[in-house]
């Protein structure tokens, strides 16, 4: 006897089956966020817990999705808020630095790096209970079909902004898909 044809339906704009049901339930959250336009996600369950988490408005500098590094690089983020050193940095990773790198006083230059492309960048965010301030990635949904990046390479989203903090920050995050990384200060 034949079996009766079927055919399993996923939408393009889902991820896909995960065994992490949780994370997979934040990602479409945080891509519905960032396609209506909403730059604060909670996941509260207390009113008081929404002061401890603040958007920090921020100033995008340079977004490329097709940034080569090495394979062997597994740094998510570069930054400095010496205005000295701003200049160099974003001439490190091939960014025009003119009329970009004047820092103020209190001001960070983040260059942010994200193996996952598929992810937009979408705020920065302070922990006033933690100390700690993170970039927060969401999946954009889009699929990529690129050429090799050639041998010991790999695609990374480069992100570069420029944002005010009450905090001197020790490290940065990223909130994703990014399960480790370094970062390093400038």
């Amino acid at each position: 006897m034949q079996q009766p044809f079927t055919h399993t339906l996923r939408m393009k704009y889902l991820p896909a089956p995960t065994a992490r049901p949780r994370r997979t339930l934040l990602l479409i959250l945080a891509s519905l966020a960032a396609t209506l336009g909403i730059f604060s996600l909670h996941a509260a369950t207390e009113p008081a817990q929404n002061d401890k988490l603040v958007v920090v408005p921020h100033k995008l500098i340079a977004d490329n999705g097709t940034y080569i590094r090495d394979s062997k690089d597994q740094r998510n983020n570069v930054w400095t808020d010496d205005p000295a050193k701003a200049r160099d940095l974003l001439q490190a990773f091939g960014i025009d630095p003119t009329g970009k790198a004047d820092l103020q006083q209190g001001e960070i230059l983040a260059v942010f790096l994200n193996d996952h492309i598929a992810e937009n960048f979408i705020q920065i965010v302070e922990n006033k209970m933690a100390g700690s301030l993170f970039a927060d990635y969401a999946d954009s949904g889009i699929r990529f079909k690129m050429q090799n990046p050639g041998e010991g390479k790999k695609y990374t989203r480069l992100t570069a902004v420029i944002f005010k903090t009450t905090l001197k920050p020790v490290t940065l995050g990223i909130r994703a898909m990014i399960m480790d990384g370094i970062s390093e200060k400038k």
